[in-house]
């Protein structure tokens, strides 16, 4: 019978554990357009926005409700995606009539993204829908942006 030699088992044993737990704990890198970003889009009723796009690939945005002096605007909520080193969005937001509280229809933004490090620029197209209303020709609209940062 050899005896054991535990002076090179437990090392090598260590050694595996610390492996293993590294990849346990290794936060996967994010997508660059994840974060908080202050967009404008000059096309748009009120052109300040702010856009978080999120890991999972939805995005919300958020302006001022007043920013429209006839519809109070919901948020737009959508998803997002990668394609080909870019990135590719659409959202919808739902307004109701300020006076009656009545709903009035939605709007669909989808916007095509380039990001440059903390700037990005884009274009994109906006349709609206009312109802007993044909739908609108979707209007196409720039936007450029930067990121928020700590």
């Amino acid at each position: 019978m050899m005896p054991r030699d535990h002076t090179v088992a437990a090392p090598l044993l260590i050694a595996a554990a610390a492996i293993c737990l590294q990849g346990c704990f290794r936060v996967p890198e994010q997508p660059a357009i994840v974060g908080a970003w202050y967009v404008n889009i000059p096309a748009a009723p009120y052109p300040y926005h702010l856009f978080i796009f999120h890991a999972d690939g939805t995005v919300i945005q958020s302006n001022p409700d007043s920013g429209n002096a006839h519809y109070s605007d919901s948020n737009l909520v959508g998803a997002w995606s990668a394609q080909n080193g870019n990135f590719k969005a659409k959202l919808i937001e739902t307004s109701a009539d300020r006076d009656s509280h009545k709903y009035v229809g939605r709007t669909e933004l989808i916007m095509s993204i380039e990001l440059r490090g903390d700037s990005l620029r884009g274009t994109g197209t906006a349709s609206s829908f009312e109802p007993g209303r044909p739908n609108s020709t979707p209007r196409s609209f720039d936007l450029s942006g930067s990121r928020i940062r700590p």
